[in-house]
């Protein structure tokens, strides 16, 4: 059945917000984050006047993928223009971390954090401003980092502060 609004025009291309948790897909792999996308997980208290379409939920794509461990913000796009935007800029665009840790840790290890660490032979993206935001976790923030540069460099953690999580 049709609206009684509707009009024949074209359907604008959308960007999607979605907070992805750990143990989920960001594209089409095992446990897709998409399956989370449809008209009932619309937030309420969206401002943006946009009536959701079944097509708005369709070819969505993620940018910047986050890993399957990891949650966050995950942005999936049919809008060409920000799908270039986004990885062109991507390299400028910080991503922080929350790691869950335990154990103490090793002398110099916010020093190792903080200057970069090799990991099977590479030396990882620096992070510059990584500290304990309490004892059970730290905040490590990284920009330029691939989009598996994070995930190595949390594999590398436990070396320094015990066994990781990442939020």
């Amino acid at each position: 059945t049709l609206h009684p609004d509707a009009r024949a025009e074209a359907v604008e291309p959308v960007t999607l917000l979605l907070h992805k948790p750990i143990g989920y897909s960001a594209g089409e792999g095992e446990n897709p984050a998409l399956s989370l996308i449809n008209p009932s997980s619309h937030a309420d208290d969206d401002n943006s006047r946009i009536r959701m379409l079944k097509k708005h939920f369709s070819r969505l794509q993620p940018l910047l993928p986050l890993e399957f461990v990891a949650c966050g913000l995950q942005v999936y796009t049919q809008d060409y223009r920000v799908s270039r935007s986004l990885l062109d800029d991507g390299w400028k665009i910080e991503q922080e971390f929350i790691v869950e840790v335990a154990g103490s840790i090793i002398p110099n290890g916010l020093a190792l954090l903080n200057h970069g660490l090799e990991f099977d032979g590479r030396v990882l993206p620096q992070s510059l401003r990584t500290a304990f935001a309490s004892g059970e976790f730290t905040r490590v923030p990284l920009i330029n980092g691939s989009n598996h540069d994070e995930y190595r460099l949390f594999t590398a953690i436990p070396e320094i502060v015990g066994p990781a999580h990442t939020a």
